[in-house]
């Protein structure tokens, strides 16, 4: 996939979260809610999915990095907390259950390390 395309998509699903958390907020009724937030839970998780698209593909330049750090800040605005170990840009990303912040930091730094060769 081109950066740009995972690029419009991690956008697109951010706009979908932010029409789902006001639908979540609107929600009138118990059957409403539930609804409302059940899509905000499918929303987050496209949230995850595309933005980990976005940061697997391998940047080809500079400006794509600078894309993937935004990615990174839009996801986690006050920053990356890493709570256990973790080898960060090894051959292997984290495991699939580590947090968006940690497999980000991860692709951004192998990238960054591929780049400067």
């Amino acid at each position: 996939m081109r950066l740009t395309d995972a690029l419009d998509d991690f956008e697109a699903s951010l706009k979908n979260r932010k029409a789902a958390e006001i639908d979540c907020v609107g929600a009138v009724g118990l059957a409403a809610s539930e609804a409302a937030h059940r899509k905000l839970v499918a929303a987050d998780e496209r949230v995850r999915l595309s933005g980990l698209r976005l940061l697997e593909a391998p940047a080809r330049n500079a400006a794509d990095l600078v894309v993937k750090a935004k990615a990174l800040r839009w996801q986690c605005p006050d920053g990356v907390s890493i709570e256990r170990p973790v080898v960060l840009a090894g051959p292997e990303p984290p495991s699939a259950d580590s947090s968006f912040g940690v497999l980000s930091v991860h692709y951004i730094l192998r990238d960054a390390l591929a780049l400067s060769k």
